[in-house]
């Protein structure tokens, strides 16, 4: 117990309180990166702020139970630059 004065002199008595706090492992995310293999720029173009990566994909994918699933069990985000 603890006893703790307030500032206008009453006095309160409150009870240790017991908690626990559990914490499961993190999900390892299945990360696809896809897009063009190769592209040729022109120097020109490639000092002048060219997209070199214009139809870039990156997809992470995790098995849960907790979110909302696909059709296939998977939750899917997707980042598209």
């Amino acid at each position: 117990m603890c006893d703790y004065r307030c500032s206008d002199g009453t006095e309160l008595t409150v009870p240790p309180v017991r908690t626990l706090v559990m914490v499961l492992d993190a999900e390892v995310p299945t990360i696809t990166v896809n897009g063009i293999r190769s592209q040729a720029v022109d120097e020109y173009d490639l000092s002048h702020g060219v997209h070199l990566f214009p139809d870039l994909v990156i997809d992470a994918t995790t098995k849960t139970e907790h979110n909302e699933r696909t059709s296939d069990g998977a939750v899917r985000s997707r980042l598209y630059l």
